[in-house]
């Protein structure tokens, strides 16, 4: 934490919930316990010098979610109260997730961070962790909804996956951007430009077993930075540190920082 705020960088803590529903309803549909978890947070916010709160609460049913409403409107209520922020993780808007109230989130939470990743994952087809057409719809819905631009997070893959096989069958690993470099190099993987999602894809057959790889380098950021100039957006938010190589905050500098800032 010293060294962030060394460089006037603002520090938030990150709460979440295991992406367990059963005991995020049984928690948060009860009054008494709301109010300790809000005291704790502030709690916490002093203790450690923090700037704020991220609560990023997954996997919620429709049961669970009203009440997480009331939380975070109790939560913003006692952080507020004392100076400090409050944001909070949503999923892209899709069929099951559209009982999720992101544009209420937005009127009481100072920043929403839209996850926009996972696009395909374990159990579906190979594809981009998040294609550009993805991302983007992903902040389109947002504004459509209402939330205003200012206050909308891109959230956005550090990560990419390894699939090897085809169709629903495939399987996947998670790699790194350097961890995905060395698999190109190690299996010599051919890597083209993938027009349709914006992004270098390397594919090569290795024991007569397709291996695929969507990838997360410079090329897909450049697209992520793009949208969130095009559409005003706040900033980018990003899973998980670590898995980013230098190149990443190379690319920031160019497009984010100037010397006077």
């Amino acid at each position: 934490l010293r060294e962030v705020r060394s460089l006037g960088s603002q520090c938030w803590g990150m709460f979440d919930n295991r992406s367990d529903d059963e005991m995020t309803y049984n928690l948060l549909s009860q009054t008494e316990i709301r109010d300790k978890i809000c005291e704790r947070m502030l709690n916490y916010c002093k203790l450690y010098n923090l700037h704020g709160i991220n609560v990023d609460f997954e996997m919620m049913s429709e049961r669970t979610e009203r009440y997480f409403m009331q939380f975070l409107r109790e939560l913003s209520i006692v952080l507020r109260n004392e100076g400090y922020l409050l944001t909070v993780d949503v999923p892209v808007p899709s069929e099951w997730s559209d009982y999720y109230q992101r544009l209420r989130y937005s009127e009481v939470c100072d920043y929403i961070i839209v996850m926009a990743y996972d696009e395909h994952y374990d159990g579906s087809e190979p594809g981009s962790t998040a294609s550009r057409p993805f991302t983007e719809n992903a902040v389109k819905d947002l504004l459509a909804e209402g939330i205003p631009s200012r206050k909308i997070i891109l959230g956005i893959p550090w990560y990419t996956r390894l699939w090897y096989g085809e169709g629903y069958g495939a399987e996947n690993g998670t790699l790194t951007m350097d961890g995905t470099y060395n698999y190109i190099y190690d299996y010599g993987l051919d890597v083209v430009y993938d027009e349709a999602t914006g992004q270098n894809y390397a594919s090569g057959y290795v024991d007569d077993t397709l291996y695929q790889i969507w990838m997360e380098d410079e090329t897909s950021l450049y697209f992520r930075t793009d949208i969130v100039k095009e559409y005003d957006l706040k900033g980018l938010a990003a899973w998980s540190y670590g898995f980013e190589n230098w190149q990443v905050w190379d690319v920031y500098d160019e497009q984010f920082w100037t010397e006077d800032e």
